[in-house]
């Protein structure tokens, strides 16, 4: 509907100036007695009109723009669980280069997953069941594609990254995924590449 209106407000400026244009025209090509020229006084009279109707429609227009702005804002937070989703999938590569998600292939889940949410009149309860839709689709849809060794720590990157998100707890919290490994290596136990402590190392540097 943004877009929309966007495109109705260029049509705007578009008929607005193909009228001064063409009432410059008839002006400047009039004679001296350019009030007795009916057809010009008609066209002025016209692009009067018209300009008074489109003045009207664009204060109307800034109107819904500012309320879109407002409800779009409302639905922020679910653009931001999805935004965050796929940049985890999409950093799932430095695991595994086989584990490669397009953007495209996620908007498709991601319009499934609003698809499927639970409507609601309420506007928190739609965005609450439009966020925990799209998370369980994409993981679903991620952890198909993966390893059974590399799920877990998909599961705990979401849940590091999703809760860090909410204020649940905050990265000092995470120093004891960055202390244990490195107290196995001292003691000359080598951390596995595909572990979920080099992972978190890996994404959580310090």
């Amino acid at each position: 509907m943004k877009s929309d209106l966007t495109k109705q407000q260029n049509e705007f400026k578009i008929t607005l100036k193909r009228l001064e244009d063409n009432l410059l025209a008839r002006l400047s090509s009039a004679g001296s007695n350019f009030l007795g020229d009916t057809e010009l006084v008609e066209n002025l009279e016209n692009t009067k009109r018209t300009a008074t109707e489109i003045e009207e429609k664009v204060s109307e227009a800034k109107v819904t723009s500012v309320k879109i702005d407002e409800a779009r804002e409302l639905y922020r937070p679910a653009a931001a669980r999805a935004s965050l989703i796929y940049f985890i999938m999409n950093d799932l590569c430095r695991i595994h280069p086989m584990y490669q998600f397009s953007l495209k292939a996620f908007k498709v889940v991601f319009a499934t997953a609003i698809e499927r949410a639970e409507p609601s009149e309420d506007v928190k309860a739609r965005v609450h069941n439009l966020i925990e839709s799209i998370t369980y689709s994409t993981f679903i849809y991620t952890t198909r594609g993966l390893f059974e060794k590399h799920k877990l720590i998909f599961t705990s990157q979401m849940s590091f990254l999703v809760n860090r998100k909410k204020h649940l707890f905050w990265l000092i919290e995470l120093v004891f995924f960055r202390v244990l490994p490195r107290f196995y290596s001292h003691r000359k136990k080598s951390i596995r590449k595909n572990s979920i402590f080099f992972f978190v190392i890996q994404l959580c540097p310090m």
